[in-house]
Parts: C-alpha cells; structure tokens; sequence
C-alpha cells in the first residue's frame, strides 16, 4: 500500500513526470499487495499450495531484491557516468530543460555543452549537470541499495516462516519454539 501511495503522491505532487515510471511503481505495489494476500489467505486456510507459490515468488523476489542491492551498492563513479550519460542521451529535450533548469546547469558534461534551456545564462559561468547529478544519483543508489539490502532479509525472513508454517501438522498448536 506504501508504494501504491507514493506512487500517486509523487504524480500529484509532479515529484515524478514519467508516466512509464510511475505505472511500473503502481503495479509493483499492486502485485507485492496481491502476493501478501495470497501469502496470508494460504496461512489461514493452510493451503499447501497457495503456501508453497506464496513461497516460491517470495524467494525470487528475495534474489531479485539482493542482486539489485549488491549492484547498486557495488557501482562505481565510471559506472554512474556511464549510465548518466546513456540516460541524458535518451532522454527528450523536455527532460533536459528540466534538469538544467532545476541545477542551474549547462549541458552533461564537458565535452556535450548543448543547452536546451533557452532563457539559461551564458555557460562559461555553470558548471555541467554531470557535476551535480553524479552527488545525487550516488547518495540515491547507497541509499536505494541499502535499504533493498535490508528489506530483501526481511522477504528472506518470510519464506523461512512460510516453510515451517507449512510444513506444521497442525496449525493451531503453535508452540514457543515456532520463530
């Protein structure tokens, strides 16, 4: 639900101008909302099967969520730029004009000064957008990482519970010994 909800407030708060972006993060709360209700209706009626899917899907995830985590902790500045680059390349003029505009730059880097901001001043005085995306994009990913890193143990967490709850022989008699 937190992802669903942030995903409408940064389009209504136009934080988030990319409507690809912002259907894929609606989805992928829509699908982890669906995943957990599954995971829950199989607990309560000790469904084998709906236990056993819930388990598997929650597994993938697991090592979806910790490859990605380790690779964005794991990239490096070249890495960033290069990515950076391959991004501002793709991205329309809109998309530029508005990263000029919002860091006061000119341009990606040294080599690429092309403006499309057109009221910008003169960029002898401005630095290039490569300056100020690369502090960005790197707190984001150490960010990102981490909190995937911790968050892909907690989906680790799941599939051991999912596993010894269903492989109980009587789910009503939880004991003490069950975590």
């Amino acid at each position: 639900m937190t992802m669903i909800g942030a995903a409408i407030f940064a389009g209504a708060a136009q934080k988030l101008t990319s409507l690809p972006i912002l259907g894929a993060v609606t989805a992928m709360g829509v699908l982890l909302l669906l995943l957990s209700v599954m995971g829950f209706v199989g607990a309560a009626k000790h469904n084998q099967v709906c236990l056993f899917f819930y388990m598997v899907l929650i597994c993938l995830m697991f090592m979806i969520q910790f490859s990605i985590s380790i690779a964005a902790l794991a990239l490096d500045n070249a890495q960033q730029k290069t990515i950076l680059e391959s991004g501002w390349e793709a991205s329309s003029k809109t998309t530029k004009k508005q990263i000029e505009k919002m860091f006061n730059c000119c341009g990606f880097d040294a080599k690429n000064l092309t403006v499309f901001y057109e009221t910008h001043p003169q960029c002898s005085s401005r630095l290039p957008c490569y300056y100020y995306l690369q502090d960005s994009i790197s707190r984001a990913l150490k960010i990102a990482g981490g909190v995937g890193l911790a968050f892909s143990f907690t989906l680790f967490i799941g599939v051991y519970l999912s596993h010894r709850f269903r492989n109980m022989k009587d789910s009503t008699d939880l004991d003490d010994n069950f975590f």
